[in-house]
Order: structure tokens, then sequence, then C-alpha cells
């Protein structure tokens, strides 16, 4: 069907430039040739031709109704010659033929093309789009997608063409609306090698929501490294060092460690396990003070409490660095000693109060202040 038909009867065609009934008019004045004014011609040109205008009317000069012959495959082979420079004429693209330009133009990956083209609208795309579907034809990946679409157009293009090449396949393509969505995948993707993990979410998927929370957390859980802290001397003491790492520690000690990956990354927080007889997570969060850090938290499988025998040993292997132990009920400074000093001291204040009780707060206050000296 040569173009002018195609765009005549098209009801999916948006022109942006000329209102459609007076497009339809000025084709069928340009088919008829009964129309004296040449700006028809032209007018018409616009309509279809968009950006690509002023080269269509260079290379069509002589015979402009020759283009309106054209069938839609033709037409988007020529937007592809016109974008790789292979056309000077008329008469040299029609005597080429549309095999001949798909071969000029895609070389080796012109086999198939024709196909995918008749799936574009009767308009032609813009030039940058030309250039990202002859790009998109050379990958593998995207032309195995664009072969089994049914329908193809500029923003189909677009969002291909944003994505690395593995993800250029239909279970992510469906979740996908716009060409900003498709960069934003591309920029996350960009420290992950394997996305087998990223397409099973798709396919997994029934909706887009569902895509963009799981789908996303996936990529996200791979895209950063977890922040480090100082290498524990303990041959069962190692850090976390990814998100992936600390989801599989989660799922297999069935915690809530997920809902942490964000402090890790920042480095409020650095995680270590402890893979002795009794396997433990250990959360040490930095400070500012004359500690280098301190031991959050300390859990077995489960949010189970450590024994002191494991504890002692972990307790020992993070001094060393000056990372002590504010775990539990195991605080040694801050909001837990300064409460416990103040309640102390608050105490000597009562008025009626026996000697006896004021020995016994004296004692736990210069008890727990040589306590948090030690540690230091």
């Amino acid at each position: 069907m040569p173009i002018s038909n195609a765009f005549s009867h098209s009801s999916d065609v948006q022109n942006e430039v000329l209102p459609r009934s007076f497009v339809r008019e000025s084709l069928t004045k340009t088919r008829r040739k009964t129309d004296p004014n040449p700006a028809a011609f032209f007018d018409a040109v616009h309509a279809i031709a968009g950006k690509n205008s002023d080269q269509v009317i260079h290379v069509f000069c002589s015979d402009i109704p020759l283009f309106f012959s054209l069938s839609v495959t033709s037409v988007h082979a020529l937007g592809l010659a016109l974008v790789a420079d292979v056309i000077t004429s008329a008469g040299d693209f029609i005597y080429k033929k549309d095999k001949e330009v798909l071969k000029q133009v895609l070389k080796n990956d012109w086999i198939g093309s024709a196909k995918i083209l008749q799936k574009l609208p009767p308009i032609m795309l813009s030039p940058e789009q030309y250039q990202k579907l002859r790009n998109l034809l050379g990958c593998v990946t995207a032309k195995k997608y664009l072969q089994h679409t049914n329908i193809i157009d500029g923003d189909t293009i677009d969002v291909l063409h944003a994505l690395p090449e593995q993800l250029r396949v239909r279970p992510v393509m469906k979740h996908l609306r716009c060409q900003s969505e498709a960069e934003l995948l591309s920029s996350l993707s960009g420290a992950v090698t394997n996305m087998n993990g990223l397409i099973q979410k798709a396919k997994d998927a029934d909706s887009r929501s569902k895509f963009w929370d799981e789908g996303c957390t996936h990529l996200v859980a791979r895209a950063f490294d977890l922040q480090t802290g100082p290498v524990i001397a303990h041959p069962d003491i190692n850090q976390v060092k990814s998100p992936v790492e600390l989801l599989k520690i989660a799922k297999s000690f069935r915690n809530c460690l997920r809902n942490y990956v964000g402090e890790g990354v920042s480095g409020e927080t650095v995680f270590y396990i402890y893979r002795g007889q009794e396997p433990v997570v250990i959360s040490v969060e930095s400070r500012f003070g004359q500690h280098a850090g301190i031991i959050k938290e300390m859990k077995t499988a489960g949010n189970g409490e450590v024994s002191e025998t494991t504890r002692e040993v972990i307790v020992h292997a993070f001094k060393e660095h000056g990372i002590i132990d504010c775990s539990g009920g195991h605080a040694l400074y801050g909001d837990d000693i300064y409460q416990q000093l103040l309640s102390n001291l608050y105490a000597l204040s009562r008025k009626r109060m026996s000697r006896e009780c004021i020995e016994e707060e004296c004692r736990e206050a210069i008890d727990r202040l040589k306590l948090f000296q030690r540690s230091g």
C-alpha cells in the first residue's frame, strides 16, 4: 500500500504539524495532480516526513509525487538510508529497491529487517530514531524483540534503545512506559553484569508495581557495595561486603536485615558475621568520641540471644580495634550510661536515704565510670 493511502486510512497517526483532514485533502489532490498550488505537495511531504522533510524534498525534487507512491516499508527504508547518507536521488533509491538499500545500510544485519519496517506507522520517524533503529537492527536481542512484537512506533524504539542489550526483551519491555524508565534501569544496572535475575523477576511480576518493587530492589542490591570497617583479626569473623550477601544472610538467619541495606550502603552501619559454632550477625555503628565504633547488635538465627561464651570471643576480637560492645544489656556509654549515672546522682539528692542506700548508689556510679574508662 502506498504511504499516502496508508496515511489516509490510518486512525492511529498523530500529526503534530497539520490537521489530519487537511493532510488527507492535500494527499488526495497530490495523487490526482489537480492542485495547481505546489505548496500542497510540500505540505503533504512535511506531514509524512516530519523532520526528514528537507532531505526528502532534496532527494525527490524532480518528482515529489513519486514519494507518495512508496510503501510503508520503502518509506522507512528511505529514512534509514537518509541517516546513513547512502541515497543521492529518487532514481537511485527506486532503482536499488528496498532489499538493496537495506543491505547497503545494515550490511549483514539486513535479513528480516523489511518485516520489522512493515510494523512501523505510515509516517516517518525522526532522524534520531532512525539512527537508533539502525543500531537496534544490529543487536541480536533487540532485533528478536522487534520481530516478535506486533506494534512498533517511535516510543518503542526510544525505550528499547535506552535499555542495556541484555534487557531488550519482552518480559522487561512490557513493564516500561517511557524512555525515562528505561534510562533509569540502565543507570541502575550499570554495575551489574548478569541480568538473568532481573529478567526472571520481570517474568514473574504480574504488574508494573511488583516489577518496580522486586525488580529494582534486586538491581539496587547489586549496584552498590556496603561500606567497610576494619578487618577483624579473627579467622571466624568476616565483613559483609555487598547487599546481596546481606540479603542472603538475612534469609538464612530469618531476620529483618534486608531493611538495613541502606544503612550499610551509607556507612552508618557495618555488618560482620561470626561463623563459629554459634553463628552470629554483628552490627557495628560508627561513633564520634574516644571509640572507633560500637557493637550495636549481636544476634543469632531468628534474632536469638548470643551466649556469653560467644559474646566474649567477639567482644575481645573487636576490642583490639577500639570497638566496644554496646549491644543488649552491655551498653557501656552513650544514652544508657548517661541515664544510669543521672539516676545514681538523682538518688543521692533525696532527703531521706539510709547510709546503706547512699553507699550503694555511690558504688554503682563509681563502678560504671571505671568500667567505661577501662573500655576506652
